[in-house]
């Protein structure tokens, strides 16, 4: 059984472009079916939609539902664009991580109100505390290497008044390393920062940091993507980037640790400067433009797995790989959160 996957999203303002990762899985499954239908080949699409991949960890929990359980192969794809001019159509990087393992969670900081002009002293300033741990973040950051990555922003502003010692404060952040093991060790330090804020100003705090929101890094098949950039280049004249990797991060990255996937990048007409996760890069997947390039990229998918379900050869050549990788995949590319006391 082969599986396609969708995206939606619900988060406020994502612009990554998943309106486009939806159209090409629809396509993809459509096309693939006809194809299937018309040459006679036997097998099972399933065409799965994951919400919340920003945050929420859809497919993690489908994961744990079972719900990939009897997938031999998975495929998606995601848009990018905005970062200036590049010789590149796309990218499928193989040999290595194609994005960053992510860990997010949330921290709330209880303290005590009191007036700030007639009784300050009275007070314990929840929102010193998230400040104070911001900062102290913030100076975390230098000793990080430079596949490293930690932000977040302070919430709780609704219940504020500027005459008012704030009692309550929440942090939501997010860290990001090259494997799951060592973004796992980056949540820990980030949190002891907040902890020793909530310490020094009489805080008390309450840890959330869910299995469902830990994503592994992306590792893409190799037999899978190599086949479809030959595709994309010989049929479409598309150039792949196969090296290198971005810094961002994709539920998606735990199915690659499931079975054999691959989810290659492709590019769309967007502003220098307005890259994903801008507006301008929302109302650029919302083109013209970017709709037919997901089409190209969805019949990029429906080929690849047509190939896979009709090529004996090449589907052991696919499930050899995935078990290559997970045999030299080891301890440092466990997903699992074993081990990892943060409270």
């Amino acid at each position: 059984m082969v599986s396609l996957c969708i995206v939606h999203t619900t988060l406020t303002a994502t612009a990554c472009g998943h309106n486009l990762i939806a159209i090409v899985g629809v396509a993809a499954a459509a096309g693939l079916k006809a194809a299937m239908k018309a040459c006679n080949i036997s097998g099972t699409v399933k065409l799965i939609g994951t919400p919340a991949e920003e945050g929420g960890g859809g497919k993690v929990i489908l994961l744990n539902e079972g719900l990939y359980d009897d997938l031999d192969a998975c495929g998606m794809a995601h848009p990018g664009g905005g970062y200036g001019p590049s010789p590149f159509t796309g990218s499928c990087p193989i040999n290595g991580p194609a994005t960053l393992a992510r860990s997010g969670f949330e921290i709330e900081f209880h303290g005590r109100g009191a007036h700030a002009g007639a009784a300050p002293w009275m007070g314990i300033n929840a929102l010193d505390a998230a400040v104070q741990g911001y900062a102290a973040v913030s100076m975390l950051r230098q000793q990080l290497e430079p596949t490293m990555r930690v932000h977040g922003i302070i919430l709780g502003s609704e219940k504020w008044a500027q005459n008012i010692i704030p009692s309550y404060a929440k942090v939501s952040y997010s860290t990001r390393a090259l494997d799951v093991k060592a973004c796992l060790e980056l949540r820990r330090k980030t949190i002891e920062c907040f902890k020793a804020a909530a310490a020094s100003t009489g805080c008390s705090i309450e840890i959330s940091a869910p299995d469902v929101e830990v994503y592994a890094d992306v590792q893409n098949n190799k037999s899978l993507s190599l086949s479809y950039q030959a595709f994309m280049e010989e049929t479409f004249g598309d150039k792949l980037e196969m090296t290198g990797m971005t810094t961002a991060s994709t539920d998606y990255g735990n199915v690659t640790y499931k079975c054999p996937a691959f989810a290659p990048n492709f590019a769309i007409p967007s502003p220098t400067g307005s890259g994903n996760h801008t507006a301008g890069f929302a109302e650029s997947a919302g083109k013209i433009e970017a709709h037919r390039l997901a089409m190209k990229v969805a019949k990029g998918l429906a080929v690849i797995a047509a190939k896979f379900l009709s090529d004996d050869d090449f589907a052991k050549e696919v499930k050899k790989e995935f078990r290559r990788f997970k045999r030299g995949a080891g301890e440092s590319q466990s997903i699992s959160t074993d081990g990892f006391e943060w409270v």
